[in-house]
């Protein structure tokens, strides 16, 4: 028993700094998240774990809900395509290429 809270406490010790120096990270990822994709911010699945019992596994969200006009889910390159073709009309010439224009995407020409 012993040995189980040692463990603890130097998971605790460690993992504590590592969540707050990375907290601006998770803070932008989450931001941006919201931003391009919308509510909710993040994916939560129940998965198995040890001993067969269930917990919550959160993850950012990367996939969007978006339907074409006969209600299927967009696949992700049609997604894309489709942001990329309001892009265009929307960004100044040359720039209408990338997947943004104003977060930072470079062009492929």
């Amino acid at each position: 028993m012993r040995v189980i809270m040692t463990k603890r406490f130097f998971d605790l010790l460690l993992t504590l700094p590592g969540i707050l120096c990375l907290s601006p990270l998770f803070l932008l990822t989450a931001l941006l998240v919201r931003i391009k994709i919308g509510k909710p911010i993040f994916f939560i699945q129940k998965r198995p774990g040890l001993h067969g019992k269930p917990f919550r596994m959160y993850k950012f969200r990367t996939m969007t809900d978006e339907r074409d006009a006969a209600g299927n889910l967009l696949s992700s390159e049609l997604y894309v395509a489709a942001q990329q073709d309001s892009l265009s009309r929307s960004c100044p010439k040359g720039q209408g290429t990338g997947t943004t224009c104003k977060i930072g995407y470079f062009d492929s020409y």
